[in-house]
């Protein structure tokens, strides 16, 4: 019903505001038509990412329609983690990859942002540290946006740097440039790509 939603999305502004204490300026937080969730810092509007544990993830599919699909699927295990293949969950609409890499350092790790996918990233092994900053504030774009890839590399500095441990997911927005894989050994992930509603 149109009210248990809008105490489940009262309930996710509420668990925005805490995991968004550490910045300076105040915000607000309302539900927008599509529905995302609209956070409006100093009169600009950005949807912000989330980290959270694998065992959180009900409390975000309101975000979504395809949320439910994306965190079942990473609850079942049943990636091939032997092979960076692309996997369909959704046909083109949700797919995803096993990614294990050398981890970078946060000098050589490049400011991303995407505008046709929101990311997933769960994290299997090792910590790992990421940069982030507002696609809107990013203005020294790395050579020219990757139409087949979706992706638009920045020589931009992070605005903030975050750590995670195995068993947590990050959802990156488009409005969310990030600086992944910086840590030490080899890094282990899934990387899934959500088609933006």
């Amino acid at each position: 019903s149109s009210l248990a939603r809008s105490g489940r999305l009262s309930a996710l502004c509420a668990a925005l505001r805490l995991k968004t204490s550490f910045l300076a300026e105040p915000f607000s937080c309302h539900i927008s038509g599509d529905p995302r969730i609209d956070i409006v810092v100093s009169g600009r509007h950005l949807h912000r990412m989330i980290i959270d544990t694998l065992s959180s993830w009900p409390k975000y599919l309101a975000i979504h329609p395809g949320f439910a699909q994306v965190f079942r699927y990473l609850e079942a295990g049943n990636l091939d983690t032997g092979s960076e293949t692309r996997q369909a969950i959704n046909g083109d609409l949700i797919f995803a990859s096993f990614m294990r890499r050398p981890a970078k350092t946060r000098e050589t790790a490049r400011l991303e942002a995407h505008r046709r996918h929101i990311d997933i990233q769960f994290l299997v092994s090792e910590s790992e540290q990421f940069g982030w900053k507002p696609t809107a504030d990013c203005v020294k774009p790395d050579g020219d946006f990757n139409e087949e890839r979706d992706v638009q590399f920045f020589q931009d500095d992070a605005t903030s740097w975050h750590a995670i441990q195995p068993g947590h997911f990050v959802i990156f927005f488009p409005e969310d440039a990030h600086a992944p894989m910086v840590g030490s050994g080899e890094i282990a992930k899934v990387v899934v790509k959500v088609a933006v509603a």
